[in-house]
């Protein structure tokens, strides 16, 4: 990770202060005599001289404005939240959101401020998403964590050695097994590892099952994977969230129950001589070559209800002269059925 976005990371657990001298609203709030006050009316009206420089002269110590035990105690407690999975603080509430996206663009805006304040050249965007990744996995994955940073004279946790998990960028992602793949890109290859029922995750699956328009499990699935994501029980996790799409269970409803099943016709069940009750259709066009041409012909198909043998007629076209010569023949082989089920001959 660069050093513009770890300096911009560490800024929530800093605390920066103006000192009071420096701050020109204190004249009034505090109060002092006229003689005084003329003496520093330069400073109430522009300020301090460091609003118009280039830089902000912001406290060069970390909660300089606690005592060394309370800065101990703030700084214990942070680590504690990274290293044994208490809560993490995070830029926004999650369960307020719908939408990843949505998520994306206003944490991408705070930090976009914050950037401004302090000066730095950094892409907001890639890094409110390393942000919401990374407070994820430490909410989640704090033994795993743990271990990828110091691995000695711990047990190895399964969830390390079942997927090959090490961390790139601050990030927890999975080695699998197509590292060596020229066909797919890095983030194919080495997925992100998501936490199977975080906010974050939900998500992030509701995005990728809107990209690949509402369709199943699978899609979803292969779109969250095309995506560089990795969910642990992935399917499970995908079926349990899909249950809450509003569009899905509108449209998959059955708003019209089938009818009830009906016993079956006489003809189709009547022990008979094969084509005493019959069923005719013709086939879509084929090409045949024919005297060094390809010309069309046709299929015209009869199907016996009973026993379900069929006989096969090719012809010229579909023309009702065509069709009676076909019967004819037909007639001549099975005799003369006497029922014949057929579409309307155009």
């Amino acid at each position: 990770m660069s050093v513009e976005l770890e300096a911009t990371l560490n800024l929530y657990r800093s605390f920066l202060y103006i000192p009071t001298a420096e701050k020109s609203a204190d004249l009034i709030a505090r109060g002092m005599t006229l003689e005084r006050f003329k003496t520093r009316f330069q400073f109430w009206c522009y300020g301090p001289g460091w609003l118009s420089g280039g830089t902000t002269p912001w406290a060069t110590q970390d909660l300089a404005c606690l005592n060394k035990r309370s800065q101990g105690i703030a700084h214990a407690s942070w680590n504690a939240a990274i290293l044994h999975g208490e809560e993490t603080p995070t830029v926004l509430p999650l369960k307020r959101f719908s939408s990843f996206n949505k998520l994306l663009r206003v944490t991408s805006l705070v930090l976009k401020f914050i950037n401004r304040l302090r000066r730095l050249e950094v892409d907001s965007e890639k890094m409110a998403a390393v942000l919401l990744m990374r407070t994820m996995q430490r909410q989640v994955y704090a033994e795993e964590l743990d271990f990828l940073l110091d691995p000695s004279g711990k047990t190895v946790p399964g969830l390390v050695r079942d997927l090959d998990l090490f961390i790139d960028e601050g990030l927890i992602r999975s080695g699998g097994r197509i590292g060596r793949s020229l066909h797919f890109s890095r983030k194919v290859k080495h997925p992100i590892l998501l936490a199977k029922s975080h906010p974050i995750t939900k998500l992030i699956i509701m995005d990728a099952h809107a990209r690949c328009q509402h369709l199943g499990i699978a899609s979803t699935l292969a779109e969250l994977r095309r995506c560089g994501y990795w969910v642990p029980k992935g399917r499970q996790a995908v079926k349990t969230i899909l249950t809450s799409c509003a569009l899905c269970r509108r449209y998959n409803a059955r708003q019209v129950l089938p009818p009830n099943v009906v016993n079956l016709p006489v003809s189709r069940i009547e022990l008979e001589v094969p084509f005493k009750h019959t069923g005719v259709d013709f086939t879509g066009h084929l090409w045949v070559r024919q005297g060094g041409k390809e010309v069309k012909m046709y299929l015209l198909i009869f199907t016996c209800l009973s026993v379900r043998a069929i006989h096969i007629e090719v012809l010229p076209d579909m023309s009702v002269l065509a069709f009676l010569q076909a019967l004819v023949r037909f007639t001549n082989l099975y005799g003369i059925p006497s029922m014949v089920i057929m579409l309307k001959l155009s």
